[in-house]
């Protein structure tokens, strides 16, 4: 009987114990006269111990996939940590066994009683252990997402679940801070089956200078599996580091001996840190030991990338020339530029109007002599640039060429990482806008002149009433946008603009001078009212009533009646 019972509670089927379906408990047999109705219901209860130990010992054996893919669960490694931590609480079961047996051989004596008493507390240890293998079986969670359920399940005010799950979970943080480790120092993604909750968003094989910026946004934090224990702050922090190591692994090998930022020191306190998650033996996450790697590492990375950026970037020099280039900060450039572009940029665009603005923005260079400063060649004047956004009915109420008119920039690494897409594509909505005034407020003042000429030529000073109106309306629309002009140029431009620099020497980290750039571009767009979408409604008609002007002008249709 003693041998039946210890072959039901390893899950085996016997004479005495046997069951209806593989899904179902073992079962005394009806129809045993030697057993009281009450040790039969305390066998059966005993047979789904051994019933719930088999399943336990399925998953770790074989992992039952159930509905999910069997291809990536055999790949998870959190899946098969969680194996490893099931198995070592089953090798108690076992060794719990092997010592009820040894008993019953030297005490054949033994009651039934004995045997109840010993496995109560697997009556209470395995349907737990059951009950989160379920849920990893049938998808419930999965990756790092096991974490939350072993912390919860090890938080439950009972000993001998919580010290059963911790071990458990021990196992499964083990993996955890392997991968954290990887991804910190190495910006290794060690996860083949999507676990881990930083994601590589496009395969990581670029070239140095060029892909570097594609590498740093190809990363991405994971929602669907970033642990509960460890807030989105932090994940962020994570991603920050390890897109650094990723960057700086890409970059030539001279730049990144000339600027290595760990030493092997700081590699070995690294990764005895993060051993700690798994061996401190506390039913919750190492939360704390987690955050101070992370704050020191993200505080390390930050100041490695502002060195580069300012010592290898030349982040002032690029400062510079983004003012000049995308704020139109070289009037003089520009104005040559519409001299000798005004005359088919006034048209819809055409086939040879790019080679066209092109070769006459070369020209206006070369007359104001920066064609040949290094910073000129980092910004490329042409149609619809690749982070262009066109200009929509709210900005104007034409579609000639000056409206499509971007730059396309390629700055030097690493500056792309501030610099990205993104900012090109604001600061080119702002090139389009400050260029547009330039140009009003240039033609206003030849209405003007040509009106000056003309009375000398003359001799005489117009006084019909019409053109008398019309000069005063020019005069009202000058006095408008030469306000404007300086508006823009002092009180927006200049100001934030030495907010801005005075900001890049005070930083000292790669973090506060992205801040203060965001805040810069941010600023810029709303006090040029790139973002109120009715004030630029207002001003696209007032600029198209005085371009009107300045078009009638053109044509001398104005002064015709004189």
């Amino acid at each position: 009987m003693w041998s039946e019972v210890l072959m039901a509670l390893s899950g085996h089927p016997g004479d005495v114990f046997v069951r209806n379906s593989e899904t179902q408990p073992l079962k005394v047999v009806d129809g045993i006269p030697f057993l009281h109705p009450s040790e039969k219901e305390m066998l059966n209860r005993l047979c789904n111990v051994g019933h719930l130990y088999s399943d336990l010992d399925d998953f770790v054996q074989h992992d039952n996939f159930g509905p999910g893919d069997s291809k990536s669960c055999t790949l998870s490694l959190y899946r098969q940590a969680l194996r490893t931590g099931i198995d070592g609480q089953l090798q108690q079961y076992r060794q719990l066994l092997l010592e009820i047996e040894l008993k019953v051989v030297q005490q054949p004596g033994t009651p039934m009683s004995y045997l109840h008493q010993s496995l109560a507390e697997w009556q209470l240890l395995l349907p737990a252990l059951t009950k989160v293998v379920k849920r990893v079986v049938h998808g419930e969670v999965h990756g790092a997402r096991i974490l939350d359920v072993l912390d919860r399940a090890a938080c439950q005010g009972i000993p001998l679940l919580n010290n059963a799950f911790t071990a458990v979970a021990s196992a499964n943080r083990q993996v955890l801070a392997n991968q954290l480790n990887a991804w910190l120092v190495h910006g290794l993604v060690l996860d083949s089956a999507h676990e881990f909750f930083i994601l590589p968003a496009a395969p990581a094989h670029e070239e140095a200078d060029s892909g570097s910026v594609h590498t740093w946004q190809s990363f991405r934090i994971n929602h669907d599996v970033l642990p509960q224990c460890i807030p989105l702050r932090l994940a962020e922090s994570i991603l920050f580091i390890g897109k650094a190591a990723v960057v700086f692994n890409k970059t030539t090998s001279d730049l990144s001996l000339r600027h290595a930022y760990l030493d092997p020191t700081d590699i070995s306190w690294v990764e005895r840190e993060l051993t700690k998650l798994h061996t401190a033996g506390t039913a919750s996450f190492a939360l704390g030991v987690l955050e101070d790697i992370v704050s020191k590492l993200r505080m390390r990375s930050a100041q490695h990338m502002w060195a580069v950026m300012t010592r290898v970037g030349h982040l002032g020099a690029l400062v510079v020339a983004f003012k000049d280039y995308m704020l139109v900060g070289k009037g003089q450039l520009f104005l040559e530029f519409y001299h000798h572009a005004n005359a088919f940029l006034t048209l819809p665009v055409a086939a040879s109007t790019a080679t066209d603005a092109k070769a006459a923005y070369l020209r206006a260079a070369s007359l104001v002599q920066c064609d040949h400063d290094r910073a000129f060649a980092w910004f490329t004047l042409c149609l619809r640039p690749p982070v262009f956004v066109a200009a929509t009915m709210a900005d104007v109420n034409t579609r000639d060429a000056w409206t499509e008119l971007g730059f396309s920039v390629k700055v030097p690494w690493p500056m792309q990482l501030m610099f990205n897409e993104e900012a090109i594509a604001k600061y080119n909505s702002l090139f389009s806008f400050l260029l547009r005034v330039n140009r009003l407020q240039y033609g206003l003042h030849r209405v003007w002149a040509d009106n000056m000429r003309r009375i000398k030529r003359n001799r005489v000073a117009d006084k019909t009433s019409t053109n008398a109106r019309l000069l005063s309306l020019r005069a009202r629309m000058s006095f408008l946008v030469d306000n404007l002009q300086y508006y823009l140029q002092v009180d927006v431009l200049d100001a934030q603009y030495a907010l801005f620099t005075d900001a890049i020497d005070r930083c000292r980290d790669f973090d506060a001078i992205t801040q203060a750039h965001d805040h810069f571009l941010t600023t810029l767009l709303t006090q040029t009212f790139r973002t109120a979408p009715s004030v630029r409604a207002l001003l696209a008609e007032l600029f198209a009533l005085c371009q009107g002007l300045c078009d009638l002008n053109k044509r001398g249709d104005m002064w015709r009646d004189a």
